[in-house]
């Protein structure tokens, strides 16, 4: 027979057979065991039973996972979260001994965490910019510490090189010139909670207060000396410098040009010139000119009409070299030396005419070309027995009037001003009996 024809035997009841549900139709005592109220539930439980191990392999995978993924991504992202929310202030800072290529640093702060969790922190090397300038200009190292609620960062001491000199002199002039700054505070280290480790990266804008170009600078207590000292020093004064910040800077040995208007009239120093938060009163000994001031005393009259009206004399100071154990400082004189320092000083007072003033300060720093001042109040004083009475205008025991009077004008401050130049210029220069002549020289 051939493959085409082939039929089974039974084809026939093949064909007309019925369905099977219609030939086999279900017995409910064949139902092995089922109740008629069998739910999802029991049909669930029945099924973990038989294949409890499987399932029970599957949930130590889970726990394992999921273990994994809250020590290595959960904790470290919620310290992290702890570090970021940190404004790290500083309480304060200091920049000591300096070199030309290293400074002593200091800096206190504090960090808050959760007081119910102790947290190591290990050693941070910190890298300081300034705001303007993305490369650090030094780093410090943080030591080890534990974390609980608020805590003390100190770093005391530590000697850093200057691994940037341009990022170091934006930073100082951005502290110098500024009532505010920012200061960038990077570095990367570890946290550890117990036994877990968490990465640990510190990228902060720390805001300080700045020096606001020593705005307030004056010249306390001047006194010129009749006879020179052995160095030339014939001014004393003390130089009051402002520092509104917290940081404290050490400058060392600063000299400086003296002007009045653009007439040169000699030098100051000041020794050992340590910047702390506060007022800082600095002893100031100066090499002035006093031909150098009456030789242009009409230029100056000119340019400074209080001269003339109330016998009040405005110097400018300007930055010259900076030193410290011998070795310039560059940077400082790049920052320091465009800082013109203004102070006005009766000259009856600093001539030794009597009285008492108070001076006050104005400071413009020509980089940015801004300049601050605050009024000056004039001398008060009380009359003199040989007839020249102080600037505050009381007139003499014999009738002639004050620097600041109205009784002969202009021309008798003017007068005065040139008898009391006389008294302190060389003999063989000016000699003492030569005021009055010499004032009619000048022209008043």
């Amino acid at each position: 027979m051939s493959r085409a024809n082939w039929r089974p035997n039974n084809y026939q009841e093949i064909e007309t057979k019925q369905p099977y549900a219609q030939q086999y139709p279900f017995d409910p005592s064949l139902r092995d065991g089922m109740d008629e109220d069998d739910t999802l539930w029991k049909r669930t439980v029945r099924h973990v039973k038989r294949h409890w191990i499987i399932y029970s392999v599957l949930n130590v995978v889970g726990l394992a996972l999921s273990l994994v993924i809250t020590f290595l991504v959960v904790i470290p992202a919620i310290v992290q979260k702890v570090v970021d929310g940190n404004q790290l202030p500083v309480i304060s800072a200091s920049l000591l001994n300096p070199s030309p290529n290293s400074v002593q640093m200091s800096l206190v702060s504090t960090i808050d965490t959760p007081s119910a969790i102790t947290t190591n922190l290990k050693p941070l090397n910190l890298s300081l910019a300034g705001p303007d300038n993305k490369t650090p200009f030094l780093a410090i190292l943080l030591p080890e510490k534990d974390l609980k609620g608020k805590t003390t960062i100190e770093v005391q001491g530590q000697t850093a090189a200057i691994t940037n000199m341009e990022s170091f002199e934006s930073f100082l002039a951005v502290a110098m010139y500024n009532k505010n700054f920012t200061m960038q505070a990077t570095g990367t280290t570890d946290a550890f909670l117990g036994a877990i480790r968490a990465p640990v990266t510190l990228n902060k804008q720390i805001e300080m207060a700045g020096l606001n170009n020593l705005t307030g600078f004056n010249l306390g207590s001047p006194q010129l000396l009749t006879t020179a000292e052995a160095d030339g020093t014939n001014l004393l004064a003390t130089a009051n410098i402002p520092n509104p910040s917290v940081l404290t800077i050490g400058i060392g040995n600063l000299t400086m040009n003296l002007a009045i208007g653009n007439v040169s009239i000699g030098n100051a120093s000041i020794d050992n010139v340590v910047l702390q938060p506060g007022n800082n009163p600095l002893p100031l000994r100066a090499t002035i000119s006093l031909a150098a001031i009456a030789a242009n005393i009409q230029q100056i009259s000119k340019e400074q009409p209080a001269l003339a009206t109330n016998g009040i004399l405005a110097i400018n100071a300007t930055g010259n070299t900076t030193t410290f154990n011998g070795e310039r400082l560059m940077y400082f004189e790049r920052v320091l030396n465009p800082v013109v320092l203004t102070t006005t000083v009766p000259v009856q007072q600093l001539l030794g005419g009597g009285g008492s003033t108070s001076t006050t300060a104005s400071t413009s720093n020509t980089g940015n070309g801004t300049r601050s001042g605050n009024s000056t109040s004039p001398a008060t004083g009380s009359s003199s027995r040989n007839g020249t009475s102080s600037a505050g205008g009381n007139s003499s025991k014999n009738g002639t009037s004050s620097a600041g009077g109205k009784k002969n004008g202009t021309s008798t401050t003017n007068r005065e001003i040139a008898m009391l130049l006389a008294r302190y210029i060389a003999e063989e220069k000016a000699p003492a009996h030569a005021g009055k002549k010499r004032a009619e020289l000048w022209g008043w």
